[in-house]
């Protein structure tokens, strides 16, 4: 009887579906292939194909104007720069999305859907962005709204990463409950046997960690009855857990059996970067610890490339440590010290625990061969005591699970017998529910059936008045259209002749600059000039003259960039020419304080205020016939670099030109007289270089970074000193927009 009852529910339920779709179908050509086009995009993204993938994206965002549609494509975009290691465009992207779906006052299930997307993939990128709180707060909510709307991939997903955290911060209990609980839910939701691999290897993990390899050894039985054939990511998560094991209790032909499998699943090409990083980490470690240094470099080598490729803080930190065991095993002490210099302690002690007591075995070592006795001392003291720690954390977890377990196993059994009696109980009531559920179903068809033939009839006669409304809303679109374009072209003809009037300022700007060919040949045979515009016009200056035997180099930055910076730089130059002419026997401080006093002058407006403009300035003065050199600085660094290697930086006073603050007028402008021997370099710089954003993390340039490149390249040409800080530059802005002025000088003294 209950088969009937089920069956006729069945098809009466497949006839309302077939009665609907024949009602509601729309030929939709466009929603189609929108989202063929993404399903090709996924496919390209899993092989690495990404800028294929990229140009999938940008053909499905270019078939519709729909936001919905559009914040989409946010999402595969994010992906795609997630995958090339690009954190922040990611991020930002899928905040976008987040926030388009939390303006929707009653989202729907697509919407929420998209939202439970676009969360799993933010904590990924927040995890390998390094903020792991966050990244588990995030997973929290995705692993909620999976749950809610019966997305078992994505819950499975979250979850494993939440009892992954438990297992880092020691919390093992928790972790063991929550896997195993996790593991029953994949049995109950019959899921692949992948996912049921990743989740043994969880609880192998942590087990592994808790020193209890009995259960650990269980847990790879398992994982080994669930291997699939010639599913080498399968065979990766095995085979490296199984390495470790046979590792602990010294079985020597497992693990030759492991690092065999290992090399051919990387021989494949099939597998994914984080599951090779994990089989070439294992097999450098094998080859290192069988002294086998020149395969395991190879292995290093491989591993390195694709940290460089696509960074992973957790996963560069264990490559770094293999690549340090590998050079003390080669006997390479000084790049041993080098690479672990480069080691972020804090962010290795709060990424990996383990990692970080390596990293301190490490520092002893080396403290120890360079005679540091009381600091080796030290790192060992606090590794030992770290340990130590952990080791007690270790036991404590054990002797808990193992009461809980104790306690579990003495109320299973009564739970079984109250179970037993219920479920009898209940078959009962849930057949009678199933018969009125299915008298209710029945009504609800007939009602819907009714609703929707009439539905019908008012659809038709609302299509035919939403015709004629479109048709008038047509005319008026057209009608605005010819008015926007009229607009359009007028805004463009206009915008063409302020370009032509920058354009045309720019060209006199660059006329009042003094050319760097006539500096070399008329005042300085050795020296560089790098003069780079933020916009067309520049608020950085740089201003030479000769009188007698002495020369002068005015390097300066006006106030902002663009037009305001320019025109001060301009006005800046006539008064130092004015000056020079003006006054015949100058010095730089002289200099200044004129240039100070013509300046504030100038700015003074009619109802005796000052604009709130100023220049920032280095002058420097070299005496060919006494052979001093002099500067005065206001509010500027320059830096002195000795052929020996010592850079010498020269602080100016904390004044502009053109301030009118009583307090800073209360500081008089300084002249240094400079003590340079031959070969020495001295380098007049604005503040637009070292301010300059970009690097991995998008931050300042910085004056350490600047005062590096100087002091390695002192003993390079001039031509050549300036070609490589341009380089460089280039290299650290990457796709970055530049953000200020930038303006350098070099002068070597011979």
């Amino acid at each position: 009887m209950h088969r009937g009852v089920i069956t006729y529910i069945g098809v009466a339920f497949i006839a309302l579906v077939a009665m609907l779709s024949s009602c509601n179908r729309q030929g939709d050509n466009v929603e189609r292939d929108f989202y063929a086009l993404l399903d090709s995009a996924d496919r390209h993204i899993e092989v690495q194909c990404l800028d294929s993938a990229m140009l999938f994206v940008e053909r499905a965002s270019s078939l519709s104007s729909s936001p919905y549609f559009i914040t989409i494509t946010k999402v595969y975009r994010a992906n795609v720069f997630y995958q090339r290691g690009d954190f922040g465009r990611a991020r930002q992207l899928l905040q976008e999305v987040l926030d388009f779906v939390d303006r929707i006052q009653s989202p729907g299930r697509k919407e929420l859907y998209l939202k439970m997307r676009t969360l799993g993939l933010l904590a990924l990128v927040e995890n390998d962005f390094g903020r792991v709180k966050d990244a588990l707060r995030i997973h929290m909510r995705a692993a909620k709204l999976a749950l809610e709307l019966h997305e078992v991939q994505q819950y499975i997903a979250s979850q494993m990463f939440i009892f992954e955290c438990e297992h880092r911060n020691g919390n093992y209990v928790p972790a063991i409950e929550g896997l195993k609980g996790l593991l029953g839910f994949c049995e109950s939701e019959n899921i692949d046997n992948l996912q049921r691999l990743r989740i043994l290897n969880g609880l192998f993990q942590t087990y592994f960690s808790l020193g209890d390899l009995e259960e650990a050894k269980v847990y790879t039985k398992m994982m080994e009855e669930l291997l699939p054939k010639d599913d080498y990511t399968a065979s990766t998560i095995y085979n490296v857990s199984l390495y470790y094991l046979s590792d602990s209790i010294r079985n020597n032909s497992v693990q030759q059996k492991c690092v065999a499998e290992l090399q051919r699943a990387i021989d494949s090409s099939t597998l994914s970067n984080n599951y090779t990083a994990e089989a070439l980490q294992v097999l450098s470690l094998h080859k290192i610890k069988q002294n086998n240094l020149l395969e395991a470099g190879e292995y290093l080598k491989s591993l390195l490339e694709l940290e460089k490729k696509e960074p992973r803080e957790r996963r560069t930190i264990k490559s770094k440590m293999l690549l340090i065991r590998y050079l003390l095993a080669s006997n390479q002490i000084d790049s041993a010290s080098h690479v672990l210099g480069r080691v972020d302690a804090e962010r290795c002690r709060e990424v990996d625990f383990v990692q970080y007591t390596t990293y301190l075995a490490y520092k002893s070592w080396l403290a120890y061969v360079e005679n540091d006795y009381k600091g080796a001392y030290e790192f060992l003291k606090t590794r030992s005591t770290m340990l130590d720690s952990l080791r007690r954390e270790s036991i404590s977890h054990n002797l808990a699970y193992k009461y809980l377990q104790h306690k579990r196993d003495a109320t299973v059994l009564s739970q079984q017998i109250r179970i037993k009696n219920q479920q009898e109980a209940l078959s009962e009531i849930r057949f009678q529910h199933q018969v009125w559920l299915a008298l209710g179903i029945i009504s609800i068809l007939v009602v819907t059936l009714f609703t929707i033939v009439y539905r019908n009839i008012r659809v038709k006669k609302r299509n035919a008045q939403i015709k004629q409304h479109n048709q008038r809303l047509k005319a008026e679109v057209n009608y605005q259209m010819g008015v926007l374009e009229k607009r359009e072209v007028e805004l463009r003809r206009k915008n063409h002749q302020l370009h032509d009037q920058i354009k045309y300022a720019s060209n006199i700007q660059s006329n009042m600059l003094p050319d760097s060919e006539s500096l070399h040949s008329s005042l300085f045979s050795e020296m560089f000039v790098i003069y780079r515009p933020c916009a067309m016009i520049s608020g950085d200056f740089y201003w030479t003259t000769q009188s007698g035997s002495k020369k002068y180099i005015c390097v300066g930055d006006a106030t902002g960039h663009g037009i305001p910076g320019a025109f001060i730089a301009m006005v800046s130059s006539t008064v130092l020419n004015d000056i020079a002419h003006s006054i015949p026997d100058h010095t730089p401080l002289t200099l200044l304080e004129e240039f100070d006093n013509n300046i504030r002058a100038i700015l003074k407006t009619n109802d005796n205020t000052y604009a709130n403009d100023s220049v920032d300035v280095s002058m420097l003065c070299i005496d060919e016939q006494t052979h001093r050199v002099t500067m005065a600085l206001s509010r500027h660094n320059a830096y002195l670099v000795r052929s020996s290697g010592e850079v010498v930086r020269l602080s100016g006073v904390k004044r502009s030109i053109g301030d009118v603050d009583p307090e800073f007028l209360k500081r008089p402008f300084v002249e240094i007289e400079l003590d340079v021997q031959p070969e020495d370099c001295l380098y007049m710089t604005t503040d637009g270089y070292e301010s300059q954003l970009g690097g991995p993390h998008n931050k300042k340039l910085k004056r350490n970074r600047l005062v590096d490149m100087l002091h390695k390249y002192r003993h390079y040409s001039m031509i050549e000193q300036r070609h490589y800080l341009i380089s460089n530059l280039d290299e650290w802005m990457d796709d970055n927009e530049q953000t200020d002025d930038i303006l350098m000088i070099g002068v070597r003294f011979r």
